[in-house]
């Protein structure tokens, strides 16, 4: 794993560095980030020892639909299509707040509101992170089978559960899991498929 965040993007060195440090002759790459893709494309040209396959994820919960469907006892020829359409059918919901007032996209953001960022794209404000996701929520949940909540440690256990518990009397055909260790800068992630 490659440390970084959207004002911290990882090198190609960086990337070719980690795929170096790595046991296995055979390698997947999941930028996680679209500004990451392009760095991560050019590592399978400095590390030619190893087979690096970047598969081009765009947001966290790409990444994280895509490592449920690895298994480490199958071929990577044979794990590459699962992955790809794990990643492709998941939908990320990101929840952080806003640190100035910014009109983006049709969406007007106050200082301080939570906003909600639908696969990277922002589609939501709220006065409180909680009312952010419900509100994106709204527009996608109907789809989707599983929803993975993940929240920061600053949100709490607590507030977690409260919101698990609104989500799942809102969408009783969602199944909801929980865990902490979100990202910091996002108080709640989720992971729709």
């Amino acid at each position: 794993m490659v440390g970084g965040g959207q004002t911290n993007n990882p090198s190609v060195q960086d990337i070719a560095d980690a795929v170096r440090s790595l046991g296995s002759d055979a390698v997947v790459v999941l930028p996680n980030n679209k500004n990451i893709i392009l760095a991560a494309e050019r590592v399978p040209e400095l590390v030619p020892e190893k087979r690096v396959v970047v598969l081009p994820t765009r947001t966290l919960g790409q990444g994280l639909a895509a490592v449920v469907a690895f298994a480490e006892t199958e071929e990577l020829d044979a794990l590459l299509p699962a992955m790809e359409r794990a990643a492709k059918g998941a939908r990320t919901l990101e929840v952080t707040m806003a640190s100035r007032d910014a009109s983006i996209d049709g969406v007007e953001v106050s200082e301080g509101a939570a906003i909600g960022l639908l696969d990277g794209a922002l589609v939501h404000t709220a006065p409180t992170p909680e009312a952010c996701l419900l509100a994106m929520l709204a527009d996608v949940a109907d789809d989707a089978e599983l929803g993975t909540l993940f929240y920061a440690v600053a949100t709490g256990e607590v507030a977690a559960k409260q919101l698990a518990a609104r989500i799942e009397e809102a969408y009783p055909d969602l199944e909801v899991e929980m865990h902490g260790g979100g990202p910091d800068l996002y108080p709640y992630l989720m992971v729709l498929e």
